[in-house]
């Protein structure tokens, strides 16, 4: 594979070697592209685009959500074309790698921000677990965010 210069996704680039695949569904779904597996051997990022080849839109990517593999979720519109770029971290990451697609329900209710649960400021306390979270990407925040929450 080669560096097609697709790569940049949600402030992550790599010029590293990549290739494609695309997924539509004929309903509004959550979809989980992922490529931890032990069959994948290198560093991945897995980056998902919508619109036309030639004029990509980045909708979310992930790098080592599951050590130094990939896996990352989004809410799927009804007959949109996603399309998925597997590639390396670095110009020098490539390798094999198994990629798998499915339908993603969230374990927590929560896993999302457009289901946030409300707390109070009134000094009382909640507890909660990322155990079962996916990766949302929400960015930068002083720090690389890099795990689920």
């Amino acid at each position: 594979a080669t560096d097609d210069g697709a790569s940049r996704c949600d402030g992550i680039q790599s010029d590293a070697p990549g290739v494609w695949y695309s997924v539509t569904t004929a309903f509004s779904t959550l979809l989980r592209a992922s490529t931890c597996d032990a069959e994948t051997d290198f560093d991945t990022q897995v980056s998902i685009f919508r619109g036309s080849c030639g004029s990509l839109t980045c909708v979310i990517t992930d790098d080592n959500s599951c050590g130094f593999q990939s896996s990352v979720s989004w809410s799927a519109t009804a007959d949109i074309t996603y399309y998925i770029f597997v590639h390396g971290r670095e110009s020098t990451s490539s390798g094999d790698f198994a990629l798998s697609i499915e339908e993603y329900i969230p374990a927590v209710s929560n896993d999302f921000c457009d289901n946030a649960i409300a707390v109070s400021n009134d000094g009382s306390r909640v507890t909660g677990s990322t155990v079962t979270a996916s990766f949302d990407n929400v960015g930068q925040c002083v720090v690389e965010n890099t795990g689920p929450g």
